[in-house]
């Protein structure tokens, strides 16, 4: 599957607390692991399927204003976030 093809769900919570917009434009860079931890009630089956497989991986997501509100598509995966 293309990444451009990829899309999350980031509900109007989730974007408050991560600071970015539902519906405007935004982007986000976000280890994959954090996303799954961020949603309240947790992701269901479709995100948690794309998701898991990436924790410690870093997630680019990009969001335009004619998007669906709250959907972000992702744009890139790169290498996993260094252990501290």
């Amino acid at each position: 599957m293309n990444m451009e093809e990829i899309e999350v769900y980031i509900d109007r919570d989730q974007c408050e607390r991560l600071e970015v917009e539902y519906f405007e434009a935004d982007t986000l860079s976000i280890p994959a692991d954090a996303m799954l931890r961020s949603k309240t009630g947790g992701y269901d089956s479709y995100h948690r399927e794309l998701l898991e497989p990436m924790e410690g991986n870093i997630i680019n997501l990009l969001r335009e204003r004619a998007d669906r509100p709250g959907w972000y598509r992702m744009v890139t995966s790169r290498g996993r976030v260094s252990e501290r």
